[in-house]
């Protein structure tokens, strides 16, 4: 959710999960994607730094997918356990 902390939305979760990457990477990747907003959207936006520190947990994303898709996998075992009905 872009604007989770923005709206003060993020009491509502059990947990929350930030994903960041340094500023080069994310412009690289936006570039990728034919956006050059990146600026444009960031200011709109709690900086990366800000986010991190209110989420449960903290993602990073420098690396590649494969490596994303690691991090994610090992995290998801422990917010399961916080779904209801989860013993």
């Amino acid at each position: 959710m872009p604007l989770l902390f923005e709206t003060g939305m993020e009491a509502a979760f059990d947990a929350t999960v930030c994903v960041v990457a340094d500023d080069s990477t994310r412009a690289a990747r936006a570039r990728d994607r034919g956006t050059r907003l990146l600026e444009g959207r960031s200011g709109r936006q709690l900086s990366q730094e800000e986010k991190a520190a209110r989420a449960t947990h903290v993602i990073p994303n420098d690396g590649s997918l494969a490596e994303l898709e690691e991090q994610v996998a090992r995290l998801v075992p422990e917010l399961v356990t916080l779904a209801p009905g989860a013993a």
